[in-house]
């Protein structure tokens, strides 16, 4: 009798260790995708303000700092909003949500160009950059 009961026991540990495993392991990848999109969001609103490029919100020319914290606010209050780095473009990053008007960003030389272009090129940049360091590693 006692030896089914520790087979029994057995049995149940296994099975709920199994079962936690394959949990873990479907949550992997969703893990590893918010963080890469957390970092690439990041990444997109560390930009904006350097280089001599200049970000306009509803007409009025932002540096730096002002910029970035003004789109790290947005994110935050509209986290529930998008799951994917390019929905935060187009979603969150793009256009004033009280004017509806497209934010730009002017850069040294060249012409002024809509926010979602933008970073849309930038995190373009920022993938195949990345794409190239880890087929070299």
């Amino acid at each position: 009798m006692n030896r089914t009961k520790n087979k029994l026991y057995f049995a149940k540990s296994a099975t709920t260790a199994l079962c936690a495993s394959v949990l873990a392991l479907m949550l992997l990848p969703s893990i590893s995708t918010a963080q890469s999109m957390s970092y690439e969001i990041n990444r997109l609103i560390s930009s904006v303000g350097r280089n001599g490029c200049t970000f306009i919100r509803n007409g009025e020319r932002y540096r730096g700092r002002a910029a970035r914290e003004h789109l790290r606010n947005k994110r935050k209050l509209n986290e529930n909003l998008f799951a994917t780095t390019e929905e935060f473009i187009t979603k969150i990053a793009s256009a004033s949500a009280t004017t509806g008007e497209p934010y730009l960003v002017r850069c040294r030389g060249q012409e002024e160009t809509e926010v979602s272009e933008w970073f849309t090129a930038l995190l373009e940049q920022f993938r195949t950059a990345s794409k190239q360091d880890e087929d070299e590693a």
